[in-house]
């Protein structure tokens, strides 16, 4: 609770007193801090409270701020705004209805926020992102090693140390969930902020970095997130593609030797490293994905205004219950954003998302095709969107500029000259 008090007393000070030239960009950086810092989904009267706070902080800092109010790219806006009506008309009581309702306001306004500011993911990048890894380094520790609880409960309440196989680390069995209430969502959120680390390496900052990138790393494999490795290990092998001059002449072969020296020995075994084995095809976690890839064609069965628009939130749940999509039963989420993104926003969410990911494709900078990469992977074998702390995550990629250097003109302030 200590954390929460501190966090919000942080954010509308930023809000209320930052000089009017960089409150947006200090907002929006302590806004994603905060959400995920603070786990509020295990608790709609907490999670309220937090979106209130957050909204009411993006508006007091869009009033106060000198800078031209830009909107995000339209599909990302779009692919905010479908699911809002459905959602709350879905909802079974009123908290659930202003929980949904105030969600969705305040990642339109993280959104609005992001794409006002300049550069903002280098700004993040430079010590909020670094401090992240090491505060998720020590929660993770504790657990891992200390048997402590993590900082929130589940969605369950549970607190204490998530008592499964780790499939990075077999021999322990423990995944950490820190601050984020799970460990898929733990290792994900600290491979997004290893990359994003990433886009501030320079020589100066060089042992900060490497201290960051080991505490990243051990909370992945404190989180055993397989979704997470395998994420990290293709937008290494697209960084390596992507370098020029002496940079590929020399690291490419080094990359591939030390992947043909790690995967020649032990052949197909060699996936075991990343928790993939005999056992992973027969698990209840395959064969809930798999069985829900094959029924998905039952959303296709709804009325034409769900097929296209979706039902809200509410649709993910029902969509089990009901039967139109079967996996294994007891278990009532896709494990893959772009079906539920097909349940919830329908074709329309669900394509407006796909431009959102090629749109930064083809014209974000490296690093921002590199995060989205990790996003587009990471969506198919989890619900990423609904945690809130992957969430604002996506946002403040998806809603930057995709200027690479910052301009005076837009970091200046305004100067009215008068006659």
């Amino acid at each position: 609770m200590l954390v929460l008090i501190i966090m919000t007393i942080f954010l509308f000070g930023s809000a209320l007193f930052s000089k009017v030239g960089n409150v947006l960009n200090k907002v929006v950086i302590i806004s994603v801090v905060y959400r995920i810092v603070i786990f509020a989904d295990h608790s709609a009267l907490l999670s309220v409270m937090v979106n209130l706070v957050g909204i009411i902080s993006i508006i007091f800092a869009i009033f106060r701020t000198n800078r031209e109010i830009r909107l995000p790219p339209w599909p990302l806006l779009a692919f905010l705004i479908v699911p809002i009506f459905a959602s709350i008309g879905s909802s079974t009581s009123v908290g659930q209805m202003l929980d949904r309702g105030l969600e969705s306001a305040f990642l339109i306004a993280l959104s609005i926020a992001v794409a006002s500011s300049d550069n903002v993911i280098r700004r993040f990048a430079r010590k909020p992102a670094v401090w992240l890894l090491f505060f998720l380094f020590i929660l993770s520790a504790n657990e891992l090693l200390l048997d402590g609880q993590a900082l929130w409960p589940r969605y369950d309440g549970v607190t204490y140390r998530l008592e499964a196989v780790n499939h990075l680390i077999d021999v322990i069995r423990v995944r950490a969930m820190a601050s984020t209430g799970y460990s898929i969502t733990l290792g994900i959120v600290a491979g997004i902020l290893l990359i994003i680390v990433c886009t501030e390496w320079t020589r100066a900052r060089i042992f900060s970095i490497l201290l960051a990138l080991c505490a990243g790393l051990f909370v992945v494999f404190a989180a055993g997130s397989r979704t997470a490795t395998i994420g990290l290990l293709i937008v290494l092998l697209f960084w390596v593609l992507k370098m020029r001059g002496w940079k590929r002449i020399v690291l490419a072969p080094i990359v591939a030797t030390g992947a043909i020296a790690f995967v020649a020995p032990r052949g197909i075994s060699s996936l075991n490293a990343l928790g993939i084995d005999e056992n992973t095809a027969n698990s209840e976690s395959f064969a809930h994905r798999a069985g829900v890839l094959k029924s998905v064609s039952g959303l296709m069965q709804r009325d034409i205004g769900n097929v296209l628009f979706g039902g809200g939130d509410g649709a993910a749940r029902t969509a089990f219950t009901s039967g139109l999509v079967a996996g294994v039963e007891g278990i009532t989420v896709f494990d893959n954003q772009y079906l539920r993104t097909l349940a919830v926003s329908g074709i329309i969410g669900l394509v407006l998302l796909i431009i959102t990911i090629i749109s930064l494709l083809v014209r974000g900078n490296k690093y921002q095709k590199s995060l989205i990469i990790f996003f587009a992977i990471s969506m198919t074998t989890y619900d990423i969107f609904t945690w809130t702390s992957i969430y604002v995550l996506f946002v403040l990629v998806a809603a930057s500029n995709y200027s690479g250097k910052l301009n005076r003109a837009q970091i200046s302030p305004k100067v009215e000259i008068r006659p």
